[in-house]
């Protein structure tokens, strides 16, 4: 527990946390659009409620895709953005509707026609994509999570931080 005087606790960062799927059925839950399939197999959620880890700490629902595992952005001469080529993460056998190409944020894309999930995250020593990198709140004090978001446009590591506003 955090039995810490403070009016607020913020605890932030790399937390390391997975979600408990193989990685080419987390790229179908993706896919798919269904980000609550993969919230529900998220192991820091899951640890919260059972009281294991942050019991008393609280976090926004996830909105926005797993922020680990991601390609890198390879930026030329002139500023545009594409993905970097991974030819080992190559899956040219999927498909995807326009439905999912509508939610995978432009900032990723860059207006690039994207077949699947798979082509914008690693699947390097069979991790999944994951949201590792989260916001979790402790107070006893009157709050509000404005919002939680990943911030797309930055993408120099397999990592895209998040952001969160708050009213105290």
């Amino acid at each position: 527990t955090f039995d810490v005087l403070a009016d607020y606790i913020f605890w932030f960062g790399d937390m390391n946390y997975r979600v408990d799927y193989e990685f080419h059925e987390t790229i179908d839950f993706l896919d798919k659009g269904n980000l609550k399939g993969l919230r529900d197999k998220d192991q820091l959620r899951k640890q919260m409620s059972t009281n294991k880890i942050f019991s008393t700490f609280n976090e926004k629902q996830i909105d926005f895709l797993p922020t680990y595992r991601r390609k890198k952005f390879v930026v030329d001469e002139d500023g545009h953005k594409t993905l970097k080529n991974e030819k080992e993460d190559e899956d040219e056998s999927n498909t995807i509707s326009t439905a999912v190409q509508s939610n995978i944020p432009s900032q990723i894309t860059n207006g690039a026609p994207i077949k699947s999930h798979s082509q914008i995250y690693f699947n390097k020593d069979k991790q999944s994509p994951s949201w590792c990198d989260r916001i979790l709140i402790k107070t006893n004090r009157f709050y509000e999570i404005l919002t939680y978001t990943a911030l797309e446009d930055i993408q120099y590591s397999d990592h895209i931080p998040v952001q969160s506003t708050y009213s105290l």
